[in-house]
C-alpha cells in the first residue's frame, strides 16, 4: 500500500462533507417519505425511507449526494495538500522529494449505481444500488 519501511511517516486525513452530508440525508428523508406514500411502498423505520432510483426523488437524492461526496473529496484533497505544504516547509524539500504521495482515498455513507455486480440473483436485475451498509436491488415489475 506504499508503507514499505519503518521511519516512513504516514498521515490520514479523515474529513467528509460534514453538514452537507446530513442535511442532503435529512431532506431527502422528507421528499422519499412522500414518494413512498405515492408509490404505495412500505417500510418498518424511518430511516429506511427509500425512492425509486429513477423517480425525481431518487434522481434528485443521487445528485445531492454526488455534490456532497465530491466537497468531502475536495476537503479531503486540500487537506492533504496543505499538509504536503507543512512538511515540505518543515523539512525544507519539496513534497516529490519527500516522496508524499496519496495512498489511498475512500468514501463512506454513499450510494451509487452498479450496473455490473452480480450482487442480486435472478433473471429480472435491472440496477444495483451499492450503499454505505450494503447492496440494495432493483427489480423489473
Amino acid at each position: 500500500m506504499g508503507v514499505e519501511e519503518r521511519g516512513q511517516v504516514c498521515v490520514m486525513i479523515h474529513s467528509g462533507s460534514r453538514g452537507l452530508g446530513h442535511q442532503v440525508a435529512t431532506d431527502a428523508l422528507v421528499a422519499m417519505e412522500a414518494a413512498m406514500a405515492r408509490d404505495q411502498i412500505k417500510s418498518n423505520d424511518r430511516q429506511l425511507a427509500c425512492a425509486r432510483i429513477d423517480s425525481p426523488e431518487g434522481q434528485d437524492y443521487l445528485a445531492a449526494m454526488a455534490a456532497a461526496a465530491n466537497y468531502a473529496w475536495v476537503n479531503r484533497s486540500s487537506l492533504a495538500f496543505l499538509a504536503r505544504e507543512a512538511f515540505a516547509k518543515v523539512m525544507k524539500q519539496t513534497p516529490e522529494d519527500l516522496d508524499m504521495h496519496m495512498i489511498y482515498d475512500v468514501s463512506h455513507n454513499i450510494a451509487k449505481v452498479e450496473n455490473d455486480v452480480d450482487v442480486c440473483i435472478g433473471d429480472r436485475k435491472r440496477n444495483s444500488m451499492e450503499g454505505g451498509k450494503g447492496a440494495f436491488c432493483e427489480w423489473e415489475s
